[in-house]
C-alpha cells in the first residue's frame, strides 16, 4: 500500500512539473512573439504606399509630410518606377534639387540668340517641366504650376500693403480677388479658375507670382524646357514692389531672366502660379 502511495505521489509531482513546464514554455513563446511582432511592425511601419502604416512614428512619413508642406517632390511614378506616394515624393525631391556646380558653367543666358546659345552648356542645372493641362506647365523642382499669359493688366496695388488682403494671405492662393486695393493684375490671377492637372477639374488658388518666383522659373529653365511660343520673349508682372519707391513694381523677362521695375499703372502681361500638392 505504501509503495502504491509513493508511485501515485511521484505521478502527481510529474504532472505538476509538466504543467509548470508547459506554462513556462507558453510564456516564453508569447514573449518572443511579442518582441518579433514589435520589431517587424517597426520595419513595416517605415514602408510606404500601403498598410501597415505607423503614422507619426514613421520617419519616412515625417519626411513625406515635411516635403508636402514645403511643396517639394511629386507622388507620381518616375524613371525609377512607382514606389508609392511617400518614396516617389522623396526620390523626386532629391532628383530635382538644384545642381549649383552645373549652374556655374553657364556662359550665356537662356535666350537662344541666333539659335546657338542658351541651351545649358554645363547641363543638368535646370529643372524638368511637365505639361500637366492645356496651357499649364509644372516646374518639377519647385512643384509650382504656371499658367499661360492670361492677358495684359496694370498692377496698381496699394502702397500700404495692409490695405490689400492679398498680402495678408498665407499661402497667397487663399486670397479671393475681391479687394480693389490689390489692383488688376493681382485680382486677375486670384479670380482665375483653371485646371492645374488635366482631368481633375478647374481649381482656384492661382495668384500673381513674386519677383523671385518669376526669376526662379527662369533659373529652372521655363524658356528652354516648356515651349518658347508659350513663354514668348515678353515680360510678366510680379506682386513685388520696388523697396525704395512704392510707385513701382517689378516685372521679369522669362527668356533671359532680366528683372525690371516700372510704374504700377503700366499694363504688362500676367502669368499666374498655383501650388497643388
Amino acid at each position: 500500500m505504501d509503495k502504491f502511495k509513493k508511485k501515485l505521489q511521484k505521478l502527481r509531482n510529474l504532472k505538476e512539473k509538466s504543467f509548470i513546464l508547459i506554462v513556462l514554455s507558453t510564456l516564453i513563446i508569447v514573449f518572443v512573439a511579442v518582441i518579433f511582432i514589435s520589431r517587424v511592425g517597426k520595419v513595416w511601419g517605415e514602408r510606404s504606399g500601403g498598410s501597415p502604416e505607423s503614422g507619426a512614428t514613421s520617419r519616412i512619413k515625417a519626411i513625406y509630410n515635411s516635403l508636402v508642406t514645403l511643396g517639394l517632390g511629386s507622388e507620381s511614378a518616375g524613371a525609377w518606377g512607382d514606389w508609392g506616394a511617400y518614396w516617389n515624393r522623396i526620390r523626386s525631391a532629391a532628383e530635382t534639387s538644384a545642381n549649383y556646380l552645373a549652374q556655374s558653367l553657364e556662359e550665356y543666358d537662356d535666350y537662344k540668340y541666333g539659335g546657338s546659345h542658351g541651351t545649358g552648356e554645363g547641363g543638368g542645372e535646370e529643372s524638368s517641366w511637365t505639361n500637366t493641362a492645356p496651357n499649364v506647365y509644372k516646374d518639377n523642382r519647385t512643384g509650382l504650376y504656371w499658367s499661360n499669359s492670361i492677358g495684359s493688366y496694370s498692377n496698381s496695388f496699394n502702397a500700404d500693403h495692409s490695405l490689400c488682403d492679398f498680402f495678408a494671405a498665407n499661402p497667397r492662393g487663399n486670397y479671393n480677388g475681391s479687394d480693389p486695393d490689390c489692383g488688376n493684375a493681382i485680382n486677375a490671377c486670384a479670380t482665375l479658375s483653371k485646371e492645374a492637372v488635366a482631368g481633375q477639374g478647374a481649381v482656384s488658388g492661382w495668384y500673381l507670382p513674386s519677383q523671385k518666383q518669376l526669376m526662379q522659373a527662369y533659373i529652372d529653365g521655363i524658356y528652354n524646357n516648356t515651349n518658347t511660343d508659350w513663354v514668348t520673349t515678353g515680360h510678366f508682372w510680379s506682386s513685388t514692389e520696388r523697396s525704395d519707391n512704392s510707385g513701382f513694381a517689378w516685372h521679369v523677362y522669362l527668356y533671359n531672366g532680366l528683372p525690371v521695375f516700372d510704374v504700377k499703372g503700366t499694363s504688362f502681361s500676367v502669368r499666374c502660379v498655383h501650388s497643388s500638392n
